[in-house]
């Protein structure tokens, strides 16, 4: 049987060296295949942007003012004395919750309206240990971060951050995946459109999801071109569990 077996595979070999149109026509196929697929997310991606173009009611009222990036305008200095609180729930993460506390604790906002909470409820002593050290390092670089922990995981996820709500008096919240990382100016970015580009808060705005990107992007064409699908696709119901959101208080 292990004979038959082997010679199976030493026919196919040598039947697909023989063949070389069926390996080019097949080699073609997938080629097509690809380029329909990232044509298919340029359009995605374009249809995104004309989307985006809808979201901001206020740019058509606020025509009189610059129209440059909100992080530019009167929404920024507004937005800058306001606290903000940064959530990391996670579970038995490892290295990518050491890698998202990381990146937390270096987001660009004044330290004296800023901090970082590490919703951990992890069942595994050495994950917790890292956290705790990592935590720790932190702390002594000048960052307001501490952990949070329940006994039971009672609630687990949603408990956690109910949990963390109430122990912060932040005007807004920033919540990441473990597997996220956010870019340094992700506050920057979001916090501002809460409000208007004269300053305004835009009280009934909750919550600004922001669009996801991948680290691995430019690794190959089939990368690219699950990038262009996947990235502009967001949730539409606007429940704290996609891990790229920024949000008041309510």
């Amino acid at each position: 049987m292990r004979a038959d077996h082997e010679a199976t595979v030493a026919f196919g070999s040598t039947a697909a060296e023989q063949d070389p149109i069926l390996v080019s026509l097949l080699a073609s196929v997938v080629n097509v295949v690809l380029v329909l697929f990232i044509l298919g997310g340029l359009i995605e991606r374009a249809g995104f942007c004309l989307r985006k173009l809808q979201q901001r009611p206020d740019l058509a009222e606020d025509c009189s003012q610059p129209k440059g990036p909100w992080s530019e305008t009167q929404a920024l200095s507004v937005a800058l004395s306001t606290k903000v609180c940064v959530q990391l729930p996670m579970y038995n993460q490892g290295e990518l919750g050491l890698r998202v506390i990381a990146a937390a604790c270096q987001l660009n906002w004044p330290r004296d309206r800023y901090e970082v909470q590490v919703l951990d409820y992890s069942s595994d002593a050495q994950v917790k240990a890292k956290v705790d050290a990592a935590v720790v390092g932190w702390h002594e670089a000048g960052v307001s971060i501490r952990v949070l922990r329940c006994e039971g995981q009672a609630g687990l996820r949603t408990g956690a951050l109910e949990r963390g709500r109430k122990a912060t008096d932040a005007a807004f919240f920033a919540l990441f995946d473990a597997d996220s990382v956010p870019a340094p100016d992700f506050l920057v970015q979001t916090v501002p459109q809460f409000f208007s580009r004269s300053g305004d808060d835009l009280v009934d705005l909750a919550l600004v999801q922001a669009q996801r990107t991948h680290l691995n992007a430019a690794q190959s064409m089939l990368t690219l071109a699950q990038t262009l699908w996947i990235d502009d696709r967001e949730p539409a119901c606007p429940e704290p569990v996609c891990g790229r959101l920024a949000s008041r208080r309510v």
